[in-house]
């Protein structure tokens, strides 16, 4: 693909394929010569969804939201030294950024042009911890955010070009 390059950023999110994903963008941008932006997004939108509280239980289902949500910037945490890891033996120069609420159209406002997002195959923004499991590839699908291709071989990351 003849896509002009200009910024590589790296959903960081944990789970399976999240190391593919790092060693993809990390060679991605030093390939291309740009900056790597670690975009970690808490999902909130799913981990304080704790579905139906009995009458009494609305102190419970705050607590429980906390608990997510604190869990979820743990794992970010862990997952955010690993990749400055990975980018300062490459040589990369490496930025963060950290959002929390619907991952779609924080996703969105990243992808202008020039800008390549990697995203894990398996891993999704909310870290493991809410119920159900989410595939990426059809989230992107159904909010019409389109991969450059499909990946087809184990934790091949997903590459969506701005």
């Amino acid at each position: 693909m003849n896509q002009k390059i200009e910024k590589v950023v790296l959903g960081i999110a944990s789970g399976p394929g999240m190391d593919a994903a790092i060693t993809h963008a990390v060679a991605m941008a030093k390939a291309h010569q740009v900056d790597l932006a670690g975009l970690a997004i808490i999902d909130t939108s799913r981990l304080h969804d704790v579905g139906p509280v009995p009458v009494g239980g609305n102190y419970y289902a705050k607590q429980l939201r906390n608990t997510l949500t604190a869990g979820a910037r743990r794992r970010v945490a862990e997952t955010v030294e690993v990749v400055e890891e990975a980018a300062t033996q490459a040589g990369v120069r490496f930025g963060l950024y950290v959002e929390e609420g619907d991952p779609i159209p924080i996703l969105r406002d990243r992808l202008t042009d020039g800008v390549a997002l990697v995203l894990s195959r398996q891993a999704w923004f909310d870290y493991g911890l809410a119920d159900r499991k989410i595939a990426p590839m059809s989230k992107l699908k159904h909010h019409r955010i389109t991969p450059a291709s499909e990946p087809r071989d184990g934790d091949a990351p997903i590459v969506v070009f701005g």
